[in-house]
This record gives C-alpha cells, sequence and structure tokens, in this order.
C-alpha cells in the first residue's frame, strides 16, 4: 500500500487524529456537517434488503389506501417506518459503525426518533425531500455539540444523473439558512457509483 505524504505545516502544536473510518467520518461531521463511511455490507444481503425494500413498498401502500392517496399528500416516496414491516431494516438501524459514530458526537445514549425509506424518482419529478431543509427542520439555532444524526444508506448507486443528495458544508454553524446565491456557490454533492454499502451522516 502506497504511503499518503504528510502535508507540509508549520506552527501547529494541537492536531486532531483520526485513524480509523469511524474516527474519520467523526472529524468530518464535526467539521463540515456531514461524512461518508461504508456500512459493511456484502452485496448479497444488499440485494436482499432491496427486496425487502420493494415489500415494505406495496405493505405500506395497501395499508395506507393505495399509491394514489399518498400522491394526494405527497407521501407517495416515502415509506414510514420500514423497520416494523421488514426485520431486515432494524438490522440496518442497528448498524455497527452508525452506533459507534452516535456514541462519539453523543456520548451517554441515543433514541431511535425515525426511520423511512426513500424513494429517489427520476430528476424531472419534484418530492418532497427533494427540497432544501434542515434536520431538524423549523429550528434556527446552534449547538456546539450534535443533537441529532441523521444517516442515510443508499441502497442503489447515487449520481448526479439519477439525483443524487446535496449538502451545504458547514451550514449547521450558523442560525440562518444561508441565502440562494451561496447555496448555489457551495453546495455539493454526495455520489457513489456503484451499488452502495456506504451511507452519509449529518
Amino acid at each position: 500500500m502506497m504511503q499518503r505524504e504528510i502535508p507540509r505545516r508549520y506552527g501547529v502544536i494541537e492536531q486532531a487524529t483520526s485513524n480509523t473510518d469511524v474516527e474519520l467520518a467523526c472529524e468530518s461531521i464535526r467539521h463540515l456537517g456531514y461524512g461518508t463511511i461504508d456500512g459493511g455490507y456484502a452485496s448479497g444481503w444488499l440485494r436482499s434488503l432491496s427486496d425487502a425494500f420493494e415489500r415494505a413498498r406495496d405493505r405500506y401502500h395497501s395499508e395506507h389506501g393505495g399509491p394514489d392517496a399518498l400522491r394526494a399528500i405527497d407521501e407517495h416516496n416515502t415509506i414510514r417506518l420500514p423497520l416494523a414491516l421488514e426485520p431486515m431494516f432494524l438490522e440496518l438501524a442497528a448498524n455497527d459503525k452508525i452506533l459507534e459514530i452516535c456514541s462519539r458526537l453523543i456520548p451517554g445514549y441515543v433514541v431511535l426518533n425515525q426511520q423511512n425509506g426513500i424513494i429517489n424518482p427520476p430528476r424531472s419529478e419534484r418530492y418532497n425531500q427533494g427540497a432544501w431543509h434542515r434536520d431538524l427542520p423549523y429550528q434556527h439555532f446552534v449547538s456546539s455539540r450534535p443533537l441529532a444524526i441523521n444517516a442515510l444508506f443508499c441502497l442503489d448507486a447515487f449520481t448526479i444523473e439519477n439525483g443524487a443528495t446535496r449538502v451545504l458544508p458547514a451550514s449547521y454553524r450558523q442560525e440562518g439558512f444561508p441565502s440562494d446565491h451561496f447555496v448555489g456557490a457551495h453546495a455539493a454533492t454526495v455520489t457513489r457509483r456503484r451499488v452502495l454499502s456506504s451511507c452519509w451522516i449529518a
């Protein structure tokens, strides 16, 4: 394995140390507000999760009046609480790396507040999760420590062409949401060009 060159610097007497993928993800979250990490899942498990997602979607639709009824309230691209419909989603929520990140960033204990399955439609179709928003929404305060962590697991390839998630680095440090000009100039797209076992965390 090729050894990475150490950047030159001077006057630095304090520096963070991050060696593992979890430590690197935590450092990225602290500085930028988001990070990426491999979930550690094998391709066979991912195929099974994909099948479970389809079953959960069909069951969710049938239990809530069908796709048209959900479309009328802009809920047709979301599966609420999939872990109650398919056990594999409980396994996903209990990912060891995500739980370690949570424990490092929010010491003590954490509570799973919600789990949603998001269907990312073609780029031309608008949907609720495609709009800029903050987690936690409707809140305009900043904190010196994380209050909540959102983990997005990407089951399919996440590309610019199919509508990958966009993030605004370090915007969590300011109370007011940045101007449209700033968003356009500084937004970053989180992409992965393969079937994923990765997630990004913010």
